[in-house]
């Protein structure tokens, strides 16, 4: 049986794996996964290049919950704003709480934002790899998330990569329903339809997809044509892919 990505997740986590790197279209919606599959004593930190350090907000009944282990781990360290600097961030790092037995409470996990802009950096390679042994042995995890990920040679045999897969077509299907207090209604073939046209986007782009493709005319309606547009759109926009519209049939084909 192929494992979910939560179970991935908490393989990677009970193995005491310190490196991992997400190839993922939403590094937000992956972090929420990533929360949602752990205790919430997990103590949850990002960083990106604007904000520096902050902790993980997560979505509980509809509410944004700020992880509260994550704001103790940042009180232990110089963090916040002034660690900007992507190495310097990795550095202070080894100052994050580790797994503590009695009473349990779990490693904590640095979220990097677009880790894989960094990663032809020397000096972060390095500094990625430095604490490597010190986070295996007390259950603490550097996370790099991002679109796609090339590993140097160096990191290779030490970072785990893993995907995190596109909505299926029933987490698709539950996009659409969140529309209902639109007052959109989809019959069984026109669901069928619309999520056809929304697979391959990502969770955020497919909300996105569907708002800017309503109708609303005395009733709301999905436009079909702009749902396809707008996928289109995205998809050549993307480097290296393309839609090709060409108007070739079966009855074309030769030989």
């Amino acid at each position: 049986m192929n494992q979910t990505f939560a179970d991935q997740i908490r393989a990677a986590r009970s193995a005491n794996t310190p490196l991992l790197a997400i190839e993922t279209a939403d590094n937000n919606a992956a972090i929420q996964r990533i929360a949602a599959a752990l205790s919430n004593k997990t103590p949850l930190i990002q960083w990106d290049v604007v904000r520096g350090w902050t902790p993980v907000e997560t979505v509980i009944d509809g509410a944004w919950v700020v992880n509260q282990a994550g704001v103790a781990a940042m009180a232990k360290c110089h963090s916040g704003k002034e660690l900007m600097n992507p190495v310097a961030s990795l550095e202070e790092a080894l100052n994050l709480p580790g797994k503590q037995s009695e009473p349990f409470e779990p490693g904590s996990i640095l979220f990097i934002h677009n880790g894989h802009e960094y990663l032809k950096d020397p000096d972060f390679s390095q500094a990625l790899f430095n604490p490597r042994d010190k986070f295996k042995s007390n259950m603490r995890t550097i996370i790099l998330l991002g679109p796609a990920f090339t590993l140097p040679a160096q990191l290779a045999q030490h970072v785990t990569v893993l995907d995190d897969p596109l909505p299926t077509t029933e987490e698709l299907a539950t996009v659409l329903k969140s529309f209902g207090g639109t007052g959109l209604k989809l019959t069984e073939d026109e669901e069928r339809r619309a999520v056809e046209a929304l697979l391959g986007l990502g969770t955020f782009a497919a909300e996105q997809s569907v708002a800017t493709s309503l109708k609303v005319n005395g009733s709301v309606t999905l436009d079909f044509d702009r749902l396809w547009a707008r996928k289109r759109k995205m998809i050549k926009s993307t480097p290296g892919l393309e839609v090709w519209e060409g108007g070739e049939t079966f009855a074309d084909i030769g030989g």
